[in-house]
């Protein structure tokens, strides 16, 4: 018996019984993906492939709140007129356009890291845990 000829496998199946709209589905074949890859791996350094894992997802969203403060920052310093309080508005205007400033280099910053060190696919994440592939 051949598992790819329709005639031996299964009878024509009918969907719908005695109804007038019945449906004949004639299978052409089975395809079987049986196949199993055993990876045997200690719990260690599972933890430690995983937690490398984390990392580098969380890592890869780091540059996210550094531009939503840069934003704030030049949003308040176009639509502020500083007032003096407890320092003079001049002061205070430097100090928003350097925090401005400082904010932009560490998103520039997180967005270089991010596009050096992309998290890994779920396929080469496997393949490291499989020890195909190193980390």
């Amino acid at each position: 018996m051949k598992l790819t000829d329709p005639a031996s496998l299964l009878p024509p199946l009918s969907v719908g019984g005695s109804q007038p709209d019945t449906v004949q589905i004639n299978p052409s074949g089975i395809s079987q993906n049986t196949d199993t890859h055993i990876i045997g791996i200690t719990e260690d350094k599972l933890h430690r492939i995983l937690g490398d894992y984390q990392r580098s997802v969380v890592k890869s969203r780091d540059w996210v709140a550094p531009l939503g403060v840069f934003f704030s920052l030049v949003v308040a310093l176009c639509t502020s007129s500083f007032n003096n309080f407890i320092l003079s508005a001049y002061y205070w205007k430097i100090v928003f356009i350097s925090a401005a400033i400082m904010s932009g280099c560490v998103t520039l910053a997180s967005i270089v890291s991010r596009f050096r060190n992309n998290p890994l696919s779920v396929e080469k994440l496997v393949d490291v845990i499989a020890g195909r592939r190193k980390n």
